[in-house]
């Protein structure tokens, strides 16, 4: 099975299968999506899993062991089952003035780790904590470490 995702200018989030037809079979409701253009997706997958996506263009098969990242200019990112995409199952703003411009996820970690650029130029890493809390954690927090703060480029126009 074959599943193709994308994103809306509303922000709503839509799911193709290639095996039915032209139609999605899933779609974010609308005003649980993101509220303005989402400026990355990807997939994340079980360590167990070696299937990965791509920041466009996703096309991967469908398990209960995937989860979908997502993110907007306005500096949200949320994470959505594959199971059920109706609303995100996780959501989080950056922090003020954080608009972020890209999103990718960093394969092969245990943490869910996601790497998010912004419009200033900073690079922020969001990853679960609960990697780190030890075997049997079932807490999950976010942790966002800003790894370049970005806004010291200096424009000569």
């Amino acid at each position: 099975p074959k599943l193709v995702l994308g994103g809306g200018t509303s922000g709503q989030l839509l799911v193709w299968d290639a095996r039915v037809g032209r139609s999605p079979v899933q779609r974010s409701s609308v005003g649980l999506g993101h509220d303005v253009d989402m400026v990355g997706m990807d997939v994340l997958t079980d360590t167990n899993n070696t299937t990965t996506g791509t920041t466009t263009g996703n096309t991967v098969g469908a398990s209960s062991n995937y989860k979908l990242v997502t993110a907007s200019s306005d500096g949200k990112i949320k994470y959505w089952s594959m199971n059920n995409m109706r609303e995100p199952v996780e959501s989080f703003a950056m922090g003020e003035n954080v608009n972020l411009s890209c999103l990718d996820v960093m394969h092969g970690s245990n943490n869910e780790g996601v790497i998010c650029g912004d419009e200033r130029g900073g690079l922020h890493a969001v990853y679960s904590a609960s990697a780190s809390a030890g075997a049997g954690s079932s807490s999950l927090k976010r942790v966002v470490r800003t790894l370049n703060s970005g806004g010291d480029v200096d424009d000569k126009r």
